[in-house]
């Protein structure tokens, strides 16, 4: 039987409503201590409304619990593998589709998607991030002025949005939209104006302390980027004062190195362990331990980086160069020639990978090798 007009209305109205219902409980079940028991939970609910749309809502929270909560990103393609993402006609679940399969989607392939997305969504902030990372997929696609064009007109028609549209999210995503946009083009006065936007996003009462720590921290890179070294140590400290984690501590290193400090940089990535970290993380660790041992020239120092580099995948032909380049120079180094190539090809990897493993949390990783825009111009 045809739905009529209105009939189909109520039915959007309840799946909305049902899945706003199921998110309240997954927040339950985790405050309980629980959370293993809401996928069976989920299943439980898998047939309760007889419609295509409620069963993209029930996967679509089914694989965020085995990425989110599990860390668990096969567990999600799994969840998913029943769809193709062309027939997903559900904002929300295209975009955890997309943060499944991040790491096999080629550009081209994120470019329609995160479109599509944003053809399908609501939501202002969930229109701007996608938009955002078409723009960066353009850069990586040697397209830079196509790129800077496209990034620069999301930015302007979200902070062009009444102030009463802008949410939490798409605030903060403001913030480092401007920053990421501003370190790929080296514009110092749009990485001044991301450490306003960010500033004006720390609120006790609206974020958990993770995210009140994130936010510090990204303020330091910007003051990092800026050049502003000991600015950025300071901002780096007061992020981790709030909450440690691996990344702030690696940034911290970091700037030790631009401070000349060598044995303290390496200091604090000795109490690091980078076997327990995330992928994104133990690849910043690995650079680090490469700007170490490029500027100690120490056996020992060389050895580590090689170990952690020679460790590094990518699909990405281009990247894939690079850190070959990287493992050659680091190799002559340890032999003890001197590699006239080690510092331009670390400069280049820094250049091209940014510190910020997702952009606003959840969502599309936009680390990744980034075409030098200048060189462009």
């Amino acid at each position: 039987m045809k739905l009529k007009d209105y009939d189909g209305w109520i039915l959007s109205v309840d799946i909305r409503a049902m899945h706003d219902l199921v998110q309240n409980a997954r927040f339950l079940y985790g405050e309980c201590g629980i959370i293993d028991l809401y996928p069976t939970m989920l299943g439980e609910l898998s047939g309760a409304i007889a419609d295509v749309r409620w069963t993209w809502c029930v996967s679509c929270e089914e694989a965020l619990f085995h990425m989110v909560t599990k860390n668990d990103y096969g567990a999600a393609r799994a969840v998913l593998a029943k769809y193709q993402w062309k027939d997903i006609q559900s904002s929300e679940l295209l975009e955890v589709y997309l943060d499944a399969h991040q790491e096999s989607f080629g550009h081209i392939d994120i470019v329609n998607a995160a479109t599509r997305i944003t053809e399908l969504t609501d939501s202002e902030s969930s229109r701007f991030h996608y938009r955002f990372l078409v723009a960066m997929q353009y850069f990586l696609l040697n397209e830079p002025r196509r790129a800077e064009k496209l990034a620069r007109e999301a930015i302007d028609e979200y902070e062009n949005l009444p102030v009463e549209k802008r949410d939490v999210h798409g605030r903060r995503l403001l913030g480092m939209a401007v920053m990421q946009l501003g370190q790929i083009i080296k514009d110092n006065v749009m990485l001044k104006k991301a450490i306003e936007l960010l500033v004006a996003e720390v609120d006790e009462e609206r974020y958990k302390s993770n995210a009140i720590a994130e936010i510090w921290m990204q303020v330091g890179e910007c003051y990092h980027l800026l050049g502003e070294f000991y600015m950025a140590e300071k901002l780096y400290h007061r992020s981790l004062l709030v909450e440690s984690t691996d990344l702030a501590s690696i940034y911290l290193a970091r700037v030790q190195l631009a401070l000349g400090r060598h044995d303290r940089a390496k200091e604090i990535l000795d109490v690091l362990v980078p076997a327990v970290m995330n992928r994104h993380n133990h690849f910043d660790y690995a650079i680090v331990r490469c700007d170490v041992a490029l500027v100690t020239k120490d056996t020992s120092d060389v050895g580590d980086a090689l170990e952690l580099i020679k460790g590094i995948s990518t699909n990405d032909p281009y990247f894939k160069d690079l850190i070959q380049g990287l493992i050659v120079a680091l190799y002559e180094l340890q032999v003890g020639k001197k590699s006239a190539n080690a510092n331009s090809i670390l400069a280049r990897i820094n250049r091209y990978v940014t510190l910020n493993p997702n952009v606003a949390g959840l969502g599309v990783n936009l680390n990744a090798m980034i075409q030098d825009y200048l060189d462009k111009k």
